[in-house]
């Protein structure tokens, strides 16, 4: 967040904290069905490229030219980013955002409005259907209760609230939104672990919806950083998900059409 005030700095935890976690990657309680998601692990320099990738992964998953994956990236700079139906009056404060030259983005997902930048995780998670039951909601709870599986032996207290909120001793930390095709999903997550969470209140307005254990708390409140290292996050949630093997197959093609034709457009961006 170069040229913005400095956060404060998050209380850390013990040094060995997490020295003692091990992900047993043959073990079923971690895998969702009987095949290794593959890994791309791909941050691209604009935020409207990032997003545009992980509609193009859906897209290529969808028509069969690519295999079930997760994609890991963190936006290199902060960047306001819509669910598919959010409304930007609602939920944004425009001024703060084009004093600061904080782009506003919309995602093909659905879910809330979000702050992105350095210290937030993104994962994308591009699933078969038939990987899952019970419908978004079902799925949604199959999906975070692998990562609560994992993370609760290390950080006791975590939760499933809400639609689709991870939470750690009553504060979120992962946000969670889908978009369902014929034959394939595409789950996004956030994952909170050094974002300067005091930012998010100058370019985000409370939420006009709210989960009932927010209780109207401010963001501040109501949101925390798992303490944790970029490195840490990324190997435990690639483990999760058994993807140690690199995707072979990056549509960057589509990518850049979909850049042009879409993320790159007030029509899209700004239509609400």
């Amino acid at each position: 967040f170069a040229g913005l005030p400095a956060a404060r700095q998050e209380p850390r935890p013990p040094e060995n904290f997490f020295c003692s976690l091990r992900v047993d990657c043959n073990d079923k309680l971690y895998s969702m069905f009987n095949q290794q998601l593959s890994l791309v692990e791909m941050t691209l320099p604009t935020p409207e490229e990032n997003l545009a990738m992980d509609e193009a992964l859906l897209l290529s998953v969808e028509a069969g030219r690519c295999e079930p994956c997760i994609r890991l990236w963190e936006s290199p700079r902060p960047v306001v980013v819509l669910g598919r139906s959010g409304r930007i009056n609602d939920e944004v404060k425009v001024d703060a955002c084009n004093r600061d030259g904080i782009s506003i983005l919309r995602r093909c997902t659905g879910g809330g409005t979000v702050l992105l930048g350095p210290g937030c995780m993104v994962f994308s998670l591009i699933l078969p259907v038939t990987s899952v039951s019970g419908g978004p909601s079902g799925a949604a709870k199959q999906i975070l209760q692998q990562f609560k599986n994992v993370f609760d032996s290390v950080m006791p207290g975590i939760e499933i609230n809400g639609i689709s909120d991870l939470t750690w001793m009553g504060q979120k930390f992962s946000g969670n939104s889908q978009r369902w095709l014929r034959k394939t999903i595409l789950h996004h997550g956030t994952f909170l672990f050094q974002f300067p969470l005091e930012y998010i209140s100058w370019y985000l307005k409370t939420p006009p919806r709210q989960p009932e254990y927010r209780r109207g708390r401010e963001h501040t409140e109501f949101l925390t950083n798992v303490v944790m290292e970029r490195d840490q996050v990324r190997h435990m949630i690639a483990e999760i998900w058994q993807a140690m093997r690199l995707s072979t197959f990056v549509p960057m093609d589509l990518t850049a059409q979909l850049v042009e034709e879409k993320y790159s457009r007030a029509e899209w961006n700004h239509k609400l």
